[in-house]
């Protein structure tokens, strides 16, 4: 496997289980330098390791949209990370999105423990790089994902509020956000994006309600 360059955390966890090799990482073709993880193989390394779960919570169950986002902890001798998972039926074609979604947030802690996060993704993110040339940057996405971390609460609530039609107060806690986090929200969920096609129509093109909310309570023009 010499000719596989994965970062060499993970190459040690892999090799120590004897499962270094392609059918468990590989490198994404365009994006050099960004390598996907097997969920099973990662798996197999927090079984491995003694990585102890912690702190799940359902951050998201949205029967409107289908959302669903988890969040949890994972300790590794005396580290711990957290992160969440999401999904909806715009960012993955499997109909267990609480499984979906526990599944991405685990793999994104493990691979946060292997210091990792950023440089290998887990399979179940894998389509959020399968986009031609002009996709998002994976920089991109970790920026999101880190906001999202940040900033959850305000996303729950917008949700909610867009689910309910109460879009003053989407708009809102919307208008609440700086200009900055607002802009790394706006990623499509194929690419990694926790907002629905629809919910994103609606938060961010000058066209949408809850944008021309927020526009008008700023006095700029809708």
């Amino acid at each position: 496997m010499s000719d596989l360059t994965a970062p060499s955390s993970v190459e040690e966890a892999l090799k120590s289980l004897n499962i270094y090799n392609r059918d468990n990482i590989w490198e994404l073709p365009q994006k050099r330098g960004t390598f996907i993880v097997k969920h099973k193989a990662l798996e197999k390394v927090a079984a491995h390791f003694g990585i102890r779960w912690s702190q799940q919570k359902v951050e998201l169950a949205d029967a409107g949209s289908k959302s669903v986002a988890i969040s949890m902890a994972g300790t590794l001798g005396d580290r711990t990370e957290w992160s969440v998972g999401e999904a909806s039926p715009d960012n993955t074609q499997q109909k267990y999105l609480f499984a979906m979604a526990e599944k991405r947030a685990k793999d994104r802690v493990i691979l946060k423990l292997l210091d990792a996060h950023g440089d290998c993704y887990t399979e179940e993110d894998a389509d959020d790089f399968k986009a031609s040339e002009g996709q998002v940057k994976h920089n991109d996405l970790i920026t999101h994902n880190e906001v999202v971390l940040r900033v959850l609460p305000s996303i729950v609530h917008i949700k909610k509020a867009i689910a309910k039609d109460d879009l003053g107060h989407a708009a809102q806690v919307l208008g609440e956000l700086t200009q900055e986090d607002q802009d790394m929200l706006d990623l499509a969920p194929t690419k990694g994006g926790i907002f629905t096609t629809a919910e994103r129509e609606a938060c961010f093109r000058p066209h949408g309600e809850v944008r021309r909310i927020v526009n008008a309570d700023k006095g700029e023009a809708a």
